[in-house]
């Protein structure tokens, strides 16, 4: 059984759109702009961290649309990792350089982490965050 039987159902996949609500505010990257509905109607998988990921065979993914976040810095190459997304407020300071030399086609990251800067396509984000949430 292939690893896209066993993930489940198709993921339709919709860019954000940018406004005034949004919590990315701030100058529209060109790329970004000009990729919405870029993959729309196309399948793509979410890869996360956990031990699960240790049991497949991630190759199966290459070609398909692949979105993945933190530590999956670790398996993109195996992956052909499409999309990274870095999420934590505070997992970086001990990943700057995979981080930084993740391979993909494109990194999203909050533009409050400078030190992350590469030579990789990178999307700089506006991030507001809730009065909640502790940097």
């Amino acid at each position: 059984m292939s690893l896209s039987s066993r993930l489940g159902a198709r993921v339709e996949l919709e860019w954000l759109k940018l406004s005034k609500k949004s919590r990315f505010l701030g100058q529209m990257d060109p790329w970004l702009k000009q990729a919405k509905d870029k993959h729309r109607g196309e399948r793509c998988f979410v890869a996360g961290n956990g031990p699960s990921l240790n049991q497949l065979d991630l190759g199966e993914l290459a070609g398909e649309i692949t979105f993945g976040t933190n530590a999956i810095y670790k398996l993109a190459a195996a992956m052909d990792l499409t999309y990274f997304v870095y999420v934590s407020n505070w997992w970086w300071r001990n990943h700057i350089e995979g981080i930084r030399t993740v391979t993909c086609k494109r990194r999203f990251i909050p533009k409050e982490y400078p030190q992350l800067e590469s030579e990789r396509s990178t999307i700089w984000l506006n991030v507001i965050y809730p009065e909640y949430y502790s940097r």
